[in-house]
């Protein structure tokens, strides 16, 4: 289970309007990462204020499969992929 935005029942009206009102100028900052950081707190806190969320579940995937075991899983599949790159190259450089 994991929480969603539910876009389908919101009014982009309103969440426009107040993304107009947002002052995020004041996210400014020299260092980048304390920019974006700024500027996406100031824009989460303006679509938390208009769209609900709501529990999804996910019915292909076992219980125990959560956010940790679909990234390990995703960096096991990135090396083995990066390996079979590798040993296709150093093959057809011949």
């Amino acid at each position: 289970m994991r929480q969603a935005y539910d876009f389908k029942h919101e009014n982009f009206d309103d969440l426009g309007e107040s993304f107009s009102r947002v002052p995020f100028s004041i996210a400014y900052s020299d260092d980048i990462d304390e920019h974006w950081s700024n500027w996406k707190l100031l824009f989460l806190t303006a679509v938390k204020e208009h769209i609900s969320t709501k529990t999804v579940h996910e019915t292909n995937s076992p219980s125990w499969i959560d956010g940790e075991v679909r990234h390990l899983k995703r960096k096991k599949y990135d090396a083995a992929l990066s390996k079979f790159r590798q040993n296709v190259s150093e093959n057809f450089a011949l």
